[in-house]
């Protein structure tokens, strides 16, 4: 499998307690959620008949009990997957060669593009505009969708360079640093977590998927060294997802995709030189020249977004492997891993235990939960952010989770609340039920199971 989990390389960067950690996932404190794409052991093939019994977990190196844990893996359908882009222009002294009023044209022109892509992350991606020299400011506030407001970030590119407004110097290494963002150094009086909403983080639950680029444009090297090379290296790597090499021959290993870059070298008539440190790092280099008094790298560098994305993650494969967790005091090793005769590989989460300390009093998931019950696909698919498009599911099913006893689809009773008299359904003969009409923007359907307490209802949201 390939985890979705992010990979949090540097402390100073994520606020974790170490390095090198994956971002964990979880429904309750009893819940533990691994998102994957389940792959073949033989071919690292994509697949869609992955079971849970194809996955094991063990804690302390002894296996869950199925009956005490019941892990399940479901397909995960209606997952909102959002991107983010850092547009990033170098305004110093090192782009006179440059066409600074040739480079923001082709920016709009690609930011109209992106937006009228067929492509609905690419078209409904928010950007950040950045300009610096040796002083790096931020020109959007924020991230933002607006075109009018990018337009005019990005004409505030153009005037920063000719007033030389953020000096002529090269603060390069920082600049990449403070636009990826997140990177706290107190001692040296550096928080970049809390300068605006700017900041380029990668995110993957069960509610969705969060997903950040940067588009750098540049030319010549680091001539203000504010920060250290190795922590604008830092920066790129900071975060990533870790995919199976299919390029490592006859040996089966992993790599971590990290955040891409697209660093476009921006020249005038002829090549700019590269920055040899941040070529390295990037996920394309570009050489931009004017052809006629022009640059062009809209179409490429939406084809690269998209490219980008599709090697990280594959969004019509993602699977949900869930279990209850149910040691309450000491510290524990919880190893996820895949259970087959081919390639393995494996996650492992320590559990230390003051996290246990407030849940030692507290029972199994099905005395704590505030429900047991949940609205499947039809198939048992798991519905991301308790939301389902009709454009992809219209028929529901039906499951009590973290208890043994078993229930048909005689203790299940379907009903819409807080819809209108056009919206209907009805029930299958297997107990399913079928949105047959929503007149409303939005409704919610409701599974109640007849025989349980309090912890017997599930909502979920219905939109078009």
């Amino acid at each position: 499998f390939n985890p979705l989990s992010v990979y949090e390389a540097f402390s100073s960067f994520s606020g974790f307690g170490s390095d090198g950690l994956f971002q964990g996932d979880g429904s309750s404190p009893f819940i533990y959620e691994y998102l994957i794409n389940p792959v073949s052991a033989s071919d690292l093939s994509p697949v869609t008949t992955a079971t849970a019994a194809d996955y094991k977990v063990t804690i302390n190196d002894i296996e869950i009990d199925a009956n005490e844990s019941f892990p399940t893996l479901q397909r995960v359908i209606g997952t909102p997957v959002s991107l983010r882009t850092a547009l990033v222009f170098d305004v110093s002294s090192s782009m006179d060669q440059a066409d600074l009023d040739a480079l923001i044209v082709e920016a709009k022109a690609y930011v109209a593009a992106a937006q009228a892509s067929s492509n609905d992350i690419i078209a409904n991606q928010e950007f950040v505009v950045w300009a610096f020299g040796q002083t790096i400011e931020e020109l959007t506030s924020g991230f933002t969708s607006n075109s009018a407001t990018l337009d005019g970030a990005l004409d505030a590119v153009v005037t920063r360079y000719n007033n030389n407004t953020l000096g002529g110097s090269t603060n390069l290494h920082r600049a990449i640093v403070e636009a990826v963002g997140r990177y706290v150094d107190t001692g040296a009086g550096y928080d970049f977590g809390s300068d605006g909403d700017n900041d380029l983080r990668d995110e993957a639950t069960d509610s969705g998927v969060d997903l950040t680029q940067m588009a750098l444009f540049s030319a010549g090297n680091a001539s203000f060294q504010e920060v250290e090379q190795s922590l604008m290296i830092n920066a790129v790597q900071s975060q990533g997802f870790q995919v199976i090499d299919q390029d490592a021959g006859s040996s089966t290993s992993t790599k971590i995709l990290n955040k891409p870059l697209f660093y476009y070298v921006v020249g005038g008539a002829t090549a700019e030189s590269a920055y040899e440190a941040l070529s390295a790092e990037a996920e394309e280099l570009t050489f931009l020249t004017l052809n006629a008094g022009a640059y062009s790298f809209s179409s490429d560098l939406i084809q690269s977004q998209v490219d980008a994305i599709d090697a990280r993650i594959d969004i019509d494969n993602q699977y949900m492997f869930r279990f209850a967790f149910l040691p309450r005091i000491g510290d524990h090793e919880v190893v996820f891993s895949s259970d087959s005769s081919g390639f393995n590989q494996s996650l492992t989460t320590s559990v230390e235990a003051a996290d246990l300390v407030p849940f030692a009093a507290l029972g199994t998931p099905a005395e704590e939960l505030a429900t047991l019950v949940e609205i499947t696909g039809p198939n048992g698919e798991f519905l991301a952010n308790d939301t389902a498009s009709l454009a992809e599911v219209s028929t529901f099913g039906f499951a009590t989770r973290w208890i043994n006893h078993s229930y048909d689809q005689s203790d299940y009773t379907w009903s819409i609340v807080g819809g209108g008299a056009g919206d209907t359904g009805t029930t299958n003969a297997d107990g399913s039920f079928t949105v047959t009409a929503k007149a409303s923007a939005t409704i919610t359907l409701r599974l109640t199971n007849n025989t349980l307490g309090s912890q017997n209802v599930k909502d979920i949201t219905i939109t078009d």
